[in-house]
């Protein structure tokens, strides 16, 4: 007898068809991404290094809102974009997935359901 209930049908679905064609890149950790990648000397020296143009970067490309008034202190993903758009960065191997996906998993996730924009920004730090 096969269940048919509406929690095995939705289970079924996610690991029978969603899970099998999601690419890899979306199924990584966003921890273990920043603990790779970001938290770790060589990337501490790497940052300390060119601190500097990275604020001046970060400065730069934090455009007003779309309503009006000042720059917030995050960097939007439309600012992102604006940015790595302005400096030919992306490419055939270094796509607008890579690009997005690394906004993504570099920016830290805070639960708050009084702020929508909230995991749509990162801070300099």
């Amino acid at each position: 007898e096969v269940p048919t209930t509406l929690l095995h049908n939705v289970n079924r679905l996610v690991e029978e068809c969603i899970l099998p064609n999601m690419p890899p890149m979306a199924l990584q950790d966003e921890d273990d991404f920043r603990r790779q990648r970001l938290y770790c000397e060589d990337m501490h020296l790497l940052y300390h290094k060119h601190l500097d143009t990275l604020k001046a970067l970060y400065s730069r490309y934090r455009l007003p809102p779309r309503e009006g008034g000042l720059r917030q202190p995050q960097l939007q993903l439309d600012d992102w974009m604006a940015m790595f758009d302005a400096l030919k960065l992306v490419d055939d191997s270094f796509t607008l997935r890579h690009l997005k996906s690394c906004y993504v998993f570099a920016r830290m996730t805070a639960v708050d359901e009084y702020s929508t924009r909230k995991n749509e920004q990162i801070t300099f730090v």
